[in-house]
């Protein structure tokens, strides 16, 4: 508002994506792709970083990781992706540019995004599963097949959120399917435990992926924040026999027949999770 009226402060047509700000020291805004982004395109990061001033926001600098590259962008991109200016940096500088602003201990209060006349839904920016779970019910058209479950893997007192929201298509199979991805908390941020999908949890805490036709499985544990493989046990597609691939200090590999396969796959026993819709999360 200015003068009793309103007027346009920013404009972010030029930027595609989903974002959300993060209010910082010196009246700064880093403007930064969701979590549900990182979940659907992989390996992918990008932050704007802009100062409020009276009549508008004014462009600072951003940064962009693709494909493990970290690249600087001094200009703010245009309309035109083939026309933007970036420069290759290393991850030490691009970790140095993201430290030099830091966030305030408070941030405004967060909503979701709603209709005329609906209520507003406030979202608790103390819990990082609230504000993960709220952007996929306010972007993603198949939010209301989504689930989740919280669960404590690796006994640290952190209950990780296992959301069955990962669309795919398993090998021989011609509809698509939800999997699990796994989170955590870091310092108190959302930290995306792997990058690969997991299908199950067995008891103790222990990750499983599976292949529908039963003949891959592996086996996983959740060591501090990251996941550390057991066991692969699967069968050749080409020669069909069947291998067990131990991991850890001494890793090996050995083959054995189908009945010894089972045997060691029936060592782990699935728990069923008790899922809810990701609708019923409770953000207060």
């Amino acid at each position: 508002m200015r003068d009793g009226k309103s007027f346009q402060y920013a404009d972010f047509g030029n930027l595609a994506g989903l974002f959300r700000f993060t209010v910082c020291e010196d009246h700064v805004l880093e403007l930064k792709d969701d979590d549900i982004l990182k979940m659907r395109v992989y390996d992918y990061e990008v932050r704007y970083y802009f100062r409020a001033e009276a009549d508008g926001l004014t462009y600072l600098e951003g940064l962009e990781r693709e494909e493990g590259i970290w690249y600087s962008l001094p200009v703010l991109p245009p309309a035109d992706p083939r026309a933007k200016e970036r420069t290759e940096i290393t991850e030490q500088q691009a970790q140095a540019i993201i430290a030099s602003y830091v966030p305030l201990e408070t941030q405004p209060e967060r909503q979701q995004m709603k209709r005329y006349g609906e209520p507003v839904k406030p979202i608790p920016w103390t819990d990082p599963y609230a504000i993960y779970i709220a952007e996929a019910l306010e972007w993603l058209e198949d939010a209301g097949k989504l689930t989740y479950t919280l669960m404590d893997l690796n006994g640290d007192g952190i209950q990780e959120l296992i959301a069955r929201d990962v669309w795919t298509i398993p090998r021989g199979c011609t509809e698509p399917e939800y999997e699990f991805s796994v989170h955590t908390i870091v310092d108190g941020e959302l930290e995306l435990v792997t990058d690969d999908s997991m299908t199950g949890v067995c008891e103790g805490g222990i990750l499983m992926y599976s292949e529908k036709d039963g003949t891959y499985y592996a086996f996983y544990r959740m060591k501090g924040t990251e996941l550390e493989l057991i066991e692969m046990i699967y069968q050749d597609r080409i020669q069909k026999y069947w291998v067990r691939a131990v991991e850890g200090e001494n890793p090996q590999s050995s083959n054995c027949s189908e009945e010894t396969a089972r045997s060691y796959i029936a060592q782990y026993h699935p728990i069923e999770l008790n899922m809810k819709p990701f609708s019923e999360y409770p953000f207060s």
